[in-house]
């Protein structure tokens, strides 16, 4: 087993963000990029907060930076708040070996992890503008985007639904944020 990304085979502290409550082990229900199956954790408890999100709707635009910084940029206008207003959730914590992802601050983990800490989360939006005035976030507001990276941006949106099925959820996000993206991909025009 990898750990810390350097084979030495010792767990280290990672977290997991999630809606869910009452877990005492995190489990192996994802899969990766070539199928196989893994729990995805960050060592960066910021980062964490950005998973308790809408999983059907599955709408994360931020990394995490060499710095260990996190990036939040807005693809829409009020974006943030749209998305995590209001929203609680969960920050669970585990000490796993796991291997680095191919994602900055995502680590992989390729068998269950029991849960060591939890921390409840009422407000993700509160605590995102927490890490913020931490300075652990950096956030770049739709309104402070250049023209380049706005069509970056809808770009970016009309290759996602070009080559990605999407669900109920994504679809009613993207036909009210990014209609012309939607169109655009030659997705189904809405039905009267």
């Amino acid at each position: 087993m990898a750990g810390r990304g350097k084979g030495d085979g010792f767990a280290m502290k990672l977290f997991h963000g999630t809606t869910a409550a009452g877990i005492d082990i995190l489990r192996v229900n994802s899969r990766d990029g070539e199928g196989c199956p893994v729990l995805y954790l960050t060592d960066n408890l910021p980062y964490s907060l950005f998973y308790i999100r809408d999983r059907e709707l599955d709408f994360v635009t931020c990394g995490v930076g060499q710095d260990g910084i996190v990036r939040y940029d807005e693809k829409i206008p009020g974006q943030l708040k749209l998305l995590y207003r209001g929203r609680a959730g969960y920050v669970y914590e585990v000490e796993a070996s796991a291997e680095p992802g191919k994602v900055p601050g995502i680590w992989l983990c390729r068998e269950a992890a029991k849960v060591t800490a939890v921390r409840y989360i009422p407000d993700v939006y509160e605590a995102i503008w927490a890490e913020i005035g931490r300075g652990t976030v950096e956030f770049l507001p739709y309104e402070r985007l250049t023209p380049e990276q706005k069509a970056h941006n809808y770009a970016g949106a009309v290759d996602y639904l070009r080559r990605f099925p999407v669900n109920t959820a994504q679809e009613a996000f993207y036909r009210k944020y990014f209609p012309q993206a939607w169109e655009e991909a030659g997705k189904m025009p809405e039905i009267p």
